[in-house]
Formats: structure tokens, sequence, C-alpha cells
């Protein structure tokens, strides 16, 4: 077990090492990684409002991908794409491109290097760009705002509708009911990024649980991993299809709740640092 939790923070710290530039000129999210996107999850960033696109950082140009075609190998939701690999086996995927035709006869590309237009190829908003990043080596997505340079964000994330389910679908308000009985219950909450005030809702970048000090739920939104049946976060310890079981909430684990006074505290932070944190003090009989 020791050994699979130090691989993985050898795998994030490895990434945190990388370095890519905005595709865009003015990064305005619509999108984040592993963000629920109606009746699907969120596998890249989404920028609105796009108009040239730009190289992240280098890379080999792997395939171009022709919206009206598709490829067995990449969906063609993506549109029109441009896929590159670097010499460390990450692929930079774009899409929702105006078409491909400047990847006819380049090879390479570097970073901040002219890729294109977006335009309206993909199954998504038109003038929008699809940023994906991808691990070859170790089969997996990346949230491809580990590499991205810091931007100013001064809003907090937000906790909403927190509640707490028993076995027998009873509902309780943590904040409101101070008195329950012990034993197992489902921890749902609303959570969402805001990057700016009134903006969009966004994927938050990490959510983390703890009962009178002791973390109990660590979710990650860095990387994405798949079984071909579903996606999980953090190296296969949380479904996508569990923590978002319920319309505009999260599943943050199930808890055992023992006889005392308990303080539960819930943390959602963003990229650029900005926390919240919701505390809920009631007893268990």
């Amino acid at each position: 077990m020791k050994k699979h939790i130090s691989k993985f923070l050898f795998f994030i710290t490895f990434l945190c090492s990388y370095s890519f530039e905005w595709p865009v000129e003015n990064p305005y999210l619509l999108r984040l990684f592993a963000q629920k996107d109606g009746a699907s999850v969120s596998r890249s960033l989404v920028f609105k409002d796009v108009e040239q696109v730009r190289a992240s950082g280098y890379g080999k140009n792997l395939i171009n991908i022709d919206g009206k075609s598709g490829s067995r190998f990449f969906p063609s939701t993506l549109g029109n794409a441009v896929v590159f690999i670097d010499d460390e086996g990450l692929q930079s995927i774009y899409a929702n491109l105006s078409d491909t035709d400047i990847f006819n006869a380049r090879k390479e590309t570097e970073s901040g290097s002219v890729l294109g237009y977006a335009g309206k190829s993909a199954w998504t908003e038109e003038k929008t760009l699809i940023f994906q990043v991808a691990d070859t080596r170790n089969n997996v997505l990346i949230n491809p705002l580990l590499f991205m340079p810091a931007f100013e964000d001064k809003t907090e994330p937000q906790i909403q509708n927190t509640v707490l389910i028993n076995g027998d679908k009873q509902v309780l308000n943590p904040e409101t009911v101070k008195k329950i009985r012990q034993g197992a219950y489902d921890l749902y909450s609303s959570i969402f990024d805001l990057s700016e005030k009134g903006g969009l809702p966004l994927a938050p970048f990490r959510v983390t649980v703890s009962i009178n000090g002791m973390n109990i739920a660590d979710l990650p939104f860095e990387v994405l991993s798949s079984d071909g049946k579903d996606l999980y976060l953090q190296n296969k310890k949380a479904s996508l299809s569990l923590l978002y079981q319920k319309e505009g909430m999260m599943h943050l684990g199930k808890i055992n709740l023992p006889a005392g006074k308990i303080e539960l505290i819930i943390t959602a932070l963003d990229k650029s640092g900005n926390e919240k944190r919701s505390s809920f003090i009631f007893q268990v009989e």
C-alpha cells in the first residue's frame, strides 16, 4: 500500500516539474478537468471566447484529426484537432479547431507557435478550445492546470447543502441537527469553484474531509484513470460515477460516526490556493 502511495506522489511531483504556457491569449475557463458536464465528465480544460490557439509547449505532431471523419483512437466529439507528443510521452491535444491545415507539412511545434483558430467542429460551444493532456506511459489523463502559470484568482470555492444520509435514506442536515445516532452515513455536499464573483460554477482542485482532526477523505482533481467502465480520481481510488451520483452534489464518502462530540470539516481548494472551509459540530449518541 505504501509503495503505491509513494509511486503516486512521485508521479505527481514529476508532473509538477513541467511548465506549459496558456494555449490562449485570455484564459477564460468554461469547464475544468473532472467537472460534471451534463451526462458526462470533462476530461479537458475548455476555454471560452477563443480566437487564436497557440502551443503550450514543445511537441512532435502525432496526428491530425478531421472532425468529419473521426478516428478510432480519438472520439469524433473533439472535432478538428491536432495532437502532439513530447519526449516524455505526454500528449497535448487541441480540439474544436476551425481546421488543421497548418500541420499538413509541419511536424513539430514550439511553445507559443500558432496552431490555428477555434471553431465549431466539436461537440461543444462555438469559439471554444478543448485542451487535454494525456500521459501515455501511465495511461492517464492529467489536469492541464498542473502545468499552467499562476493566474490571479481571489474568489474562494463554495460549499453548500451538506447532508448526511443514513441506511434508512433519512437525510440529515449537520448544520441544524445537533444530535445524530451513531452509525454509517453517506456524506454529500454541493462544492464548486468560481473564477470570479458571479461567474460560472467550476470544479474545485481538491476536496478534503476530516473528523475530529483526522483526515478521512482526500479528492484531488489532478489525474483521471479508467478501467474501461468508469473514470477514477487518484489512482483508481474514487469513482466519478459514485462522486457524481446525485445531481448537483458530490459524494464525499461513507463515514462512520462513533458516539461523542464530532467536528466534521470539509475543505475545498482551487488551483490558486483559495480555500473554503465548512465546519459542523454535533453530538453522536
